[in-house]
């Protein structure tokens, strides 16, 4: 007998009206008149969603609009366009429909795409299509990528709008594909011709100087690509955020040293002539001896060892339990949401959480590939174990004040979309992220060279974007 599917029942999240929001949107509506696809970037909880929205309905037609909507599959899962989409109708009387897709559906199905775009294009019924997390399918030479191309440069189409808190992180190479969507450049091997100066061994653009920094000196034109995103995206630098507080702390360790403490790390059990060492020592002779030595192919490999190396040890554990006890033991206790990368790392918190005499018995909910409890949570001794590819987006927890990161992940995109998860504009209370972190190790480097670096340039490009904004609207007025 076929299992009966679970009703879902949708409650309509009502438009409140402000001045940042319509602000938003008027920019939006702006940027319209020239450019087909607009870019959309304020910060992870700001309300991307509602500005989208209300810059449709304030334009003429813009009432019964139809959104066709494309994102990751938790936001379809969480159905918070329909929600938001039902809560705009509701309060500015209005009538637009939508349907939500996942990216992957552009490029599956074409035909089916065009046929609905058709459908409402002969009713005289404008159409918008909508790619939420539109980082996630940047790649202009990617198969949803081409499709994406195809699909926005349809004539039947109004206007199309990308939404992403983080939209370029890790050069101007990732701008290419929203400058090949408004036709700044016909490919991205016209974006390369044109911009880049320098290539490595491997006929790889070089974007990173000598330091190992994202450096913009080393594309040919970096200003007229600061001045093609400036025409067609919508940011706004606020003198006060709309989000609750928030504040970071690092909780650091060493690896032991003590020479009377030796071993031979298993990662070695198949080394001839291995000595022991200490923890810090087998660390270290990954990369200056085994890794050298031929031991490990490339360098991907041994830096995979070193991760694990210093995943399952018990200082990592300790700081993990320290962390939550504080928290349970406050004058407010609350659910913790707890970031991870891959599953050695969720095996271990597993571990450490089922078998941990400290804490009382502690519920875990996972959000990963192949689970998703989206669910909100509010009982203290609860945690949501979250993979940062999985669960960077689209989820929410408003009762969870507290993020843990386990481990750190090499993605910025996927680390700031998850300072989102528990902080959202409308939310009050204060938010706290703690990081573990290994002293003079991988965790070490990835957080304050590789993120903070992506950061740097991230920011540092936002920021001429809107200047370059700021002296258009000057040069008009």
């Amino acid at each position: 007998m076929p299992r009966k599917k679970k009703e879902i029942v949708i409650e309509p999240k009502l438009f409140r009206e402000d001045k940042l929001t319509d602000e938003l949107a008027d920019m939006v509506d702006e940027k319209w008149t020239h450019d087909k696809f607009v870019l959309l970037t304020p910060s992870a909880g700001i309300g991307k969603t509602f500005v989208t929205i209300h810059s449709v309905g304030k334009l003429p037609g813009g009432k019964n609009a139809h959104f066709m909507i494309f994102g990751p599959k938790a936001k379809k899962l969480d159905h918070s366009w329909d929600a938001s989409i039902m809560g705009y109708n509701i309060v500015k009387d209005t009538e637009m429909t939508y349907t939500v897709k996942t990216h992957d559906f552009i490029r599956a199905h074409p035909e089916e795409i065009i046929d609905e775009i058709n459908e409402y294009y002969q009713k005289n019924i404008a159409v918008v299509v909508v790619i939420d997390e539109v980082h996630l399918v940047k790649n202009p030479t990617s198969k949803v990528g081409k499709a994406l191309k195809k699909l926005v440069d349809n004539t039947m189409v109004a206007a199309a709008i990308g939404l992403s808190a983080t939209p370029y992180s890790n050069s101007y190479i990732d701008t290419i594909g929203y400058l090949v969507l408004n036709n700044y450049y016909k490919n991205k091997t016209d974006f390369i011709r044109q911009q880049i100066l320098f290539f490595d061994s491997y006929h790889q653009p070089m974007v990173k100087n000598a330091n190992g920094d994202i450096d913009r000196s080393l594309f040919s034109d970096p200003d007229k690509i600061d001045e093609a995103l400036s025409n067609f995206s919508v940011d706004k630098k606020l003198a006060k955020s709309p989000l609750p507080p928030a504040s970071f702390e690092e909780r650091s360790f060493d690896l032991n040293n003590d020479p009377k403490i030796k071993f031979i790390h298993p990662s070695f059990a198949d080394f001839e002539q291995t000595k022991p060492r200490t923890q810090r020592g087998n660390y270290n002779a990954i990369k200056n001896k085994y890794y050298r030595e031929g031991y490990y192919e490339s360098a991907i490999e041994s830096v995979a060892v070193q991760r694990s190396m210093i995943t399952n040890i018990k200082q990592r554990a300790t700081l993990l339990v320290d962390i939550l006890k504080e928290i349970r033991e406050s004058t407010d206790p609350h659910p913790v949401l707890i970031f991870y990368q891959n599953n050695i790392e969720l095996d271990t918190i597993t571990k450490v959480l089922t078998e941990t005499k400290r804490l009382a018995p502690t519920t875990i909910h996972i959000v990963n590939g192949k689970r998703k409890d989206l669910e909100d949570v509010s009982d203290p001794n609860t945690v949501v174990l979250i993979q940062y590819k999985a669960g960077g987006a689209a989820i929410e927890f408003p009762h969870a004040y507290s993020s843990i990161y386990f481990m750190p992940t090499y993605s910025y995109e996927n680390y700031k979309q998850t300072l989102g998860r528990n902080r959202r504009n409308g939310m009050t209370h204060p938010v706290k992220y703690y990081k573990i972190i290994a002293n003079n190790t991988l965790d070490d480097y990835i957080w304050h060279d590789i993120l903070d670096n992506k950061k740097s340039f991230s920011q540092k490009t936002m920021e001429n974007v809107m200047a370059k904004q700021s002296s258009a609207n000057s040069a008009d007025d």
